[in-house]
């Protein structure tokens, strides 16, 4: 309906889904729309140790969300494991000033652990039909946790990032500042470079008609230079009453 009324050709849906959820039956239309992909943000746990594997009921939902994805098959989805985890880091990354710190859900090395138990107990179940993505905050103060929070060149398949501009920072300002750190920072251990790239989610944070306009313009132009080339996937964030004239806003109707 969005696409027909307002003349779009949205290709991806973006969804999340908390602790102890699965897939819901818009999720499984979406999945399986002609020409489109579904995203899932998928949190199973708000702390990150909770997840790592050492509590039976955070395994068994685990393992309901795995039933779900898989219920999808052949059908492919993409899935995020607790995107944005630097705003919920309490501490443990090397290199990073205690100071930077303003989440409670565990370090990063708690993280890996979540992430590699979600993995596997996918791959025990038989799930083969996630392409599996990190999704970075994209905030330079946080850029030194990024290594530390990485789960293994063999566990991500896209790296992702949420860039959301203001009026001192356009597209290409605030995008670019993570896509050079991570082709800087890429290494044998840490392969950025080895992935697709894509934004999760941005938009601009500014109320004015006029300077949306323009955002949305310099986008276009930005890209067609081919200014950003690892950019494979850009999802712009949209929800009704959501930080105002910052998201497109429109209801399922169009309107």
């Amino acid at each position: 309906d969005f696409n027909t009324k307002s003349g779009s050709t949205l290709s991806l849906a973006h969804d999340y889904r908390d602790p102890g959820a699965t897939l819901t039956s818009s999720d499984d239309n979406l999945a399986h729309r002609p020409d489109t992909v579904l995203l899932v943000n998928y949190k199973p746990a708000n702390n990150f140790e909770q997840a790592a594997g050492g509590n039976a009921s955070v395994n068994s939902q685990i393992d309901a969300m795995a039933k779900s994805v898989k219920a999808l098959a052949p059908t492919k989805i993409i899935m995020v494991i607790y995107h944005e985890p630097e705003n919920n880091v309490s501490g443990g990354a090397a290199g990073c000033p205690s100071t930077i710190y303003k989440g409670t859900s565990g370090t990063p090395a708690q993280y890996r652990a979540m992430w590699q138990n979600v993995e596997s107990r996918f791959n025990a179940d038989g799930v083969t039909n996630v392409i599996w993505a990190i999704d970075f905050t994209g905030y330079v103060t946080w850029n030194c946790m990024i290594a530390d929070l990485w789960p293994g060149n063999s566990l991500v398949d896209w790296v992702l990032w949420d860039p959301y501009m203001t009026d001192s920072r356009d597209f290409s300002d605030s995008v670019g500042t993570l896509y050079q750190w991570l082709t800087q920072s890429s290494n044998s251990s840490h392969n950025y470079l080895s992935k697709p790239w894509g934004l999760a989610e941005f938009g601009d944070l500014n109320d004015s008609v006029a300077r949306q306009n323009t955002f949305y313009t310099n986008v276009a132009g930005d890209l067609d230079a081919g200014e950003f080339p690892r950019l494979k996937l850009l999802t712009l964030y949209d929800a009704i009453g959501n930080l105002g004239d910052s998201r497109v806003a429109y209801d399922e109707q169009g309107q």
